[in-house]
């Protein structure tokens, strides 16, 4: 097996119908960002080196 292989191979995530549709629901009706969420970019965008 190749290293580009292998890579592919572990970048996949297989999920059931169930956890599908989880992920299909936070991407069509995302959270609207709270507190904590918004200072952890705010430091990652100007904190983080």
């Amino acid at each position: 097996m190749t290293d580009s292989e292998v890579i592919d191979q572990h970048g996949r995530v297989v999920l059931n119908e169930e956890s599908w549709n989880l992920v299909m629901d936070a991407i069509r009706n995302p959270r609207v960002p709270n507190g904590r969420l918004k200072r952890a970019v705010y430091r990652k965008l100007f904190h983080d080196e």
